[in-house]
């Protein structure tokens, strides 16, 4: 636990949470960034990377997606590695995911949510269809009869699990339920996965979205370590997309805007 007893001044370091506001009568807590140092593992990659010296264009790992099919494995989720695909974040994929929406689509965005689910569609022109959450036994959770009975047939539904900012660990049966309805219209389903290994309750458990079988190629799903291991500005992220035309399609779409994921975070 030393690691979160050690105090850290950030003030003067070019963080873009603490240089927001200058007050000392505020906390910032707006944005998803840890106070606490990165584990060691972490910093002894990347002191070996900076003292070998030369910071010229990368390719990736050898083994990294034998790592996160192993990592996914662990959550119940088979995966293939043809189904990775590398990105610097979770916050230009989902302009490019919208972007990709035909205009004619019903799109379906589950509020409270992540800010850059509501500004998005606002930058690229799109219309959504905003389906308030409720509340049930303190959790905060998708109406999921509501949600069946105002999606149309072929939707894009924009789902996180857990839920940001509410939250909200799905339950496995959760999941189903909502893949039921998924099958039932042929949803598509931008699912944003960032927050998995931040569960403190033990008795809770984070099911992929994307392991119901029935709807694996209907669901895009965004994992990244920027949030359990504070490392957000290393920028890199991954989306496991089992659906072939999907996943060209997004491929497509993001070529020449959305960059590569960094050598540092890889």
């Amino acid at each position: 636990m030393k690691l979160f007893d050690k105090k850290k001044n950030r003030k003067n370091s070019n963080s873009k949470k603490w240089d927001r506001y200058h007050s000392k009568d505020i906390l910032p807590m707006w944005v998803a960034d840890m106070d606490f140092e990165s584990p060691l593992c972490i910093k002894n990659a990347l002191r070996r990377y900076i003292e070998h010296g030369i910071y010229g264009y990368h390719s990736e790992p050898k083994e990294l997606r034998d790592t996160l099919k192993k990592y996914l494995n662990k959550k119940g989720w088979n995966i293939k590695k043809d189904w990775i695909v590398l990105t610097p974040s979770v916050g230009a994929p989902i302009y490019s995911i919208y972007d990709l929406i035909p205009k004619t689509s019903q799109i379906i965005v589950p509020t409270p949510i992540y800010l850059n689910f509501l500004k998005a569609p606002k930058h690229l022109g799109r219309k959504i269809r905003k389906l308030p959450m409720k509340t049930e036994n303190g959790r905060l959770i998708i109406d999921f009869k509501k949600l069946l009975s105002i999606a149309k047939k072929n939707s894009w539904l924009m789902f996180v699990n857990p839920q940001n900012p509410g939250g909200t660990v799905y339950s496995k049966n959760e999941i189903k339920e909502l893949a039921k309805i998924i099958n039932k219209k042929n949803i598509t389903v931008f699912s944003d996965e960032l927050h998995c290994d931040l569960i403190l309750k033990e008795n809770l458990k984070h099911t992929p979205l994307g392991s119901i079988k029935e709807i694996e190629k209907n669901v895009i799903s965004f994992y990244s370590a920027s949030k359990t291991f504070n490392v957000p500005g290393l920028n890199c992220a991954f989306a496991v997309i089992p659906s072939d035309k999907l996943r060209g399609a997004f491929k497509k779409n993001a070529q020449g805007i959305i960059d590569d994921a960094n050598i540092t975070g890889l």
